[in-house]
């Protein structure tokens, strides 16, 4: 769900983005953004599938240290396409679950906040989740289609989106102000 207003524009699309991440939500997480829940789901999947096919029985002792290497192998090959999509989501993906790996809370929440299109991150912070630069309006489409790839491996259906205040755009006084 997405409010427009003067604080979140519609012509300005790195800001509609970030509204777009902070309004997610599914069905289990109603409260607030679902972003980390969907990226959670996308390398339980991995995991889950990987394990299958390697015939690995997740219940077992030793199992997850012995599955951890081939899932990171599945990780690189999932995420691949994600990276012809939009430069630097593979790797922000990747550092994604390093971090929960390691239980690097820093490297999750940086992850977190590329994604979204934050701004606030230092050249420090982009530096150890292995991107430069941030979300610019050229970019906001390439990764919201990067996202749509991770919501469908977390086995959702899609992304249903909501704008509301829509109507206030007919209420611009300049006609290059309601074009934007």
């Amino acid at each position: 769900f997405l409010n427009i207003s003067h604080d979140q524009p519609l012509s300005d699309l790195p800001v509609f983005f970030s509204g777009l991440i902070n309004g997610l939500r599914t069905p289990e997480k109603t409260d607030s953004s679902a972003l980390v829940d969907i990226l959670e789901s996308w390398l339980l999947n991995i995991h889950i599938k990987t394990a299958s096919i390697e015939g690995v029985d997740l219940s077992r002792t030793g199992s997850i240290s012995r599955l951890s290497p081939i899932v990171e192998k599945s990780i690189e090959l999932e995420s691949a396409n994600l990276n012809d999509i939009e430069p630097g989501f593979s790797q922000v993906v990747r550092s994604f679950y390093e971090g929960k790996i390691k239980g690097d809370i820093e490297l999750v929440t940086n992850s977190v906040a590329w994604i979204t299109g934050s701004r606030s991150l230092s050249s420090q912070a982009l530096r150890d989740i292995g991107v430069k630069g941030y979300l610019e309006a050229n970019n906001v489409f390439p990764r919201m289609r990067a996202l749509l790839d991770i919501i469908n491996g977390a086995r959702y259906k899609g992304l249903l989106l909501l704008v509301d205040e829509l109507e206030l755009i007919r209420k611009f006084p300049h006609g290059r102000q309601r074009e934007q």
